[in-house]
């Protein structure tokens, strides 16, 4: 048998090495592709068009994560991003001064990625809590979540939070 091993050669390590990665691919797409789908509903820019809709209205300045940018523009408003561009203390002036922004949007995947940012931002303006909107991940989006491979987690997790979040009205 150990001469078999032997004088399989290079070909045979190739093949089984291409195979494993092959394996590896197929099922981190079924992986993904079973967290999206899982998601789906929490992810559904309707939701959050609407609540954009419900809560802000036409013509006001907002200042938010890239997540809420169409959802405010289509809504009638104008948006800056809270993470974009400059040093984040010139910016949050800059948006605060200039832009004279009314609405905060605060993301639950902003909260949990950059809390330098959102903290930055509540301590240099006053501002007040209007509304809040919640979109739990399904329990099969958590179980797929949290999949790893030698303690490393395979996926990314960003459709924890979908579109949830908290929004500020600015107290001028």
């Amino acid at each position: 048998m150990l001469n078999r091993i032997k004088t399989l050669g290079p070909k045979f390590y190739i093949t089984l090495l291409i195979s494993g990665l092959g394996l590896f691919n197929f099922s981190y797409y079924v992986l993904k592709n079973l967290q999206i789908y899982s998601s789906r509903e929490q992810r559904n820019p309707h939701v959050s068009q609407d609540f954009i809709r419900q809560n802000i209205p036409a013509g006001s300045f907002v200042v938010g994560e890239p997540m809420y940018y169409y959802a405010v523009t289509q809504a009638g408003s104008q948006f800056q991003f809270m993470d974009w561009y400059a040093d984040l203390e010139v910016r949050e002036q800059r948006q605060r001064e200039l832009f004279d922004y009314d609405y905060l949007i605060i993301t639950d995947h902003m909260l949990s990625r950059n809390k330098r940012v959102i903290h930055y931002y509540l301590q240099h303006a006053k501002l007040e809590e209007i509304a809040r909107l919640e979109l739990p991940q399904s329990a099969f989006n958590k179980k797929i979540s949290t999949f790893s491979l030698l303690g490393i987690p395979i996926l990314s997790n960003t459709e924890r939070y979908g579109y949830s979040c908290t929004l500020y009205k600015r107290i001028k």
